[in-house]
């Protein structure tokens, strides 16, 4: 730690702002009694704070360049008191404006250069630059105060005196600001910081399979062997055609199962991995294969997947979405199991997914306005989400959990699980003003934690479903 560090900090923040408690209420008064009009008066304050935007980012590229801040606090604080030695024999506005400047180009300059410095030296030290930086303003409120008693018993020339003195003093007290080693950290593969390029080349492949078996094997294949692509999704028969038919995507209709890729980086490189991709689709018996060879054919492949929600609105008159997670390998085991689902509840189902993390959406078809339809579909849900979890899954990928799937989190975690979570929450949160209600069971109690508080016969949050 530098000798005297706070004291030497602490005595340049006096003498600093004791200096600007001179100019800031003074100055004005100085140009009025130099008998300048209020509009040139007006002019010099303006461009004086004016050059204050650009000169401390100058003074401190350059510091930080030279990696010698120090060194550039004394010299701008040495110009600025030179330059300043000139206002004695200025009286024409020219002459004061050059002088003004200046001193804003430099002495303004100085303070930004040794709070970097400050700041450098207190993030190593035990020091607070609030008791550092207080001195300025027992400086600036001295110098504020009391000279406007001097300017009445001595005259105005000598608010020049004290501002030349003081300048001349801050230029002394710089040295009294120490270097701290600083080296400018460059990025590198390993820095926490990147700067992620744009792809040199985006490319899509969309593949058709005969079968749901076929083409799920083939997306669990394309992520076990390594390949990482930018995206990749599975749509079934159901959603190929009302995709097709609602955005004309060409999508291949015979196939009862369709997979989208997308791969980025250099053109080797993507390249490489459609070979591979297409490799992987021939191997798993693929029926259509076609690769983008221009970026409007690869936005054509993804134009019918963008519109998959709206496009289901032509095959019933609602749609329930349902969103859960599955091992990537169960892929196509998941997408028969709800075929099976699908049969048993009578209702039909659309299936997309996000296949590279196997976070699936089935679609399932029904009318909302048939009560009975309304209470298998959720039936039918709550089954889909079930399955996830007996396939290894979780019940939410995206959507997170609320009133729908509360009472489904008992196929996830157990009754400690569970009373582990409320306890946390509990603690964060006694009066249960968060989402009351929402995420933890409630069937085996009638309430979260058991207990339902009802004030002159009306219970709190009354819109909410009770068991």
């Amino acid at each position: 730690m530098v000798k005297n560090l706070h004291f030497n900090l602490s005595r340049f923040y006096f003498i600093y702002y004791f200096f600007v408690g001179l100019f800031v209420p003074y100055w004005g008064l100085y140009l009025t009694f130099k008998s300048f009009t209020p509009i040139e008066i007006g002019f010099l304050l303006s461009f004086f704070q004016l050059s204050r935007i650009f000169a401390p980012n100058l003074w401190g590229w350059i510091a930080d360049h030279t990696e010698k801040r120090s060194l550039w606090i004394r010299l701008t604080a040495f110009i600025g008191f030179v330059g300043f030695i000139g206002i004695f024999w200025a009286d024409s506005f020219i002459e004061i404006f050059v002088i003004m400047m200046a001193m804003s180009v430099f002495t303004s300059s100085t303070l930004p250069l040794a709070e970097s410095l400050t700041l450098s030296h207190l993030a190593t030290t035990n020091g607070h630059y609030s008791k550092i930086r207080a001195w300025g303003s027992f400086g600036f409120i001295m110098a504020a105060l009391s000279f406007g008693f001097i300017l009445d018993s001595l005259g105005m020339h000598y608010l020049l005196i004290v501002l030349c003195i003081t300048q001349f003093l801050i230029f002394i007290f710089s040295y009294g600001v120490p270097e701290k080693p600083y080296h400018r950290k460059k990025l590198t593969q390993n820095s926490f910081i990147k700067i992620l390029k744009k792809p040199e080349v985006v490319k899509a492949a969309l593949i058709g399979f005969p079968s749901i078996q076929e083409g799920g094997d083939a997306a669990s294949e394309i992520i076990s062997s390594g390949i990482v692509p930018a995206g990749m999704e599975i749509m079934d028969k159901a959603l190929i055609e009302a995709t097709d038919n609602f955005s004309k995507a060409g999508y291949p209709r015979d196939a009862e199962l369709l997979v989208i890729v997308e791969l980025d980086g250099t053109e080797s490189e993507v390249n490489e991995l459609l070979k591979k991709v297409s490799e992987i689709a021939k191997k798993n018996n693929c029926s259509s294969l076609k690769l983008s060879k221009n970026e409007k054919e690869r936005l054509s492949f993804w134009a019918g997947r963008k519109a998959a929600f709206p496009a289901c609105g032509a095959m019933a008159p609602d749609y329930y979405c349902m969103d859960g997670v599955i091992p990537r390998g169960k892929l196509s085991q998941t997408l028969l199991e709800i075929q099976k689902l699908s049969k048993k509840y009578n209702l039909p189902v659309a299936n997309c997914f996000h296949a590279g993390d196997g976070n699936l959406h089935p679609l399932i078809m029904f009318d909302g306005s048939d009560k009975e339809q309304l209470r298998k579909t959720e039936e039918f849900g709550a089954e889909i989400l079930k399955t996830c979890v007996r396939l290894g899954g979780v019940i939410s990928g995206e959507h997170g959990i609320g009133i729908e799937k509360r009472e489904l989190m008992c196929e996830m975690f157990n009754d400690n699980d569970i009373q582990q979570q409320l306890d946390i929450k509990k603690s964060l949160d006694e009066k249960n003003l968060l989402n009351p209600g929402k995420v933890y069971p409630i069937l085996k109690k009638c309430v979260e934690e058991g207990r339902v508080h009802v004030h002159k016969t009306e219970n709190k949050f009354p819109d909410l479903p009770r068991f």
